[in-house]
């Protein structure tokens, strides 16, 4: 990308860039480098390490970066190291839903605690109301007595998910609330979707 695009960078939709497994950190580096607008949201992890603890950080969806780009114009993409593709359909990249991209970044953003769970296509919509998440949309389920809010990437067909307060949200009262119980008590459970069943 020339350097005249890069000023309109934050024009351009998101994309996501599929890349070889432990190059989510490298592949960023370089684009940043090319004046790309990047984004690489990571799980931190406290681990001991002998006689001290250390804080390590994992990306939340592996083997992926997302960057904002000029889909006509992919050479300075697939010129990096460690990049695979720019993920779509054939050799059409099509962009994360702008929605969706917004609200993975401002859960990073507010410094929460994500985590990677199953991808979920059913479930109660539900719209944060307060706190310094007032306004993100997400699916709501309850895992072992823990209200959570799962935020996707339908295009990859992945979910993060966070711990949150149910009084700061508000749920659409036509749909039921789901549960999901680890005891396997169908009953009251909606069934977490495996990748490998989509």
């Amino acid at each position: 990308m020339e350097p005249r695009e890069v000023s309109d960078a934050g024009e351009h939709p998101w994309f996501a860039i599929h890349v070889k497994s432990n190059h989510e950190k490298s592949v960023c580096l370089h684009l940043s480098v090319k004046g790309f607008e990047v984004f690489l949201p990571v799980c931190r992890t406290r681990n001991r390490w002998a006689d001290r603890f250390k804080i390590v950080e994992t990306p939340l969806f592996r083997g992926y970066v997302f960057a904002r780009l000029d889909p006509s114009r992919p050479n300075s993409i697939f010129s990096t190291p460690g990049v695979l593709k720019i993920v779509g359909t054939g050799r059409h990249p099509l962009p994360v839903a702008e929605g969706e991209m917004s609200a993975i970044r401002r859960a990073v953003d507010a410094n929460l605690q994500l985590r990677e769970c199953d991808f979920f296509t059913m479930g109660q919509r539900a719209t944060v109301v307060g706190g310094t998440l007032a306004g993100l949309e997400g699916t709501i389920v309850r895992v072992k007595h823990q209200t959570r809010l799962v935020l996707s990437i339908s295009l990859l067909q992945r979910s993060v998910d966070l711990e949150i307060d149910e009084s700061v949200v508000r749920v659409d009262s036509d749909r039921s609330i789901p549960q999901y119980s680890a005891d396997g008590d169908s009953g009251s459970a909606i069934p977490a979707l495996r990748r490998g069943e989509l």
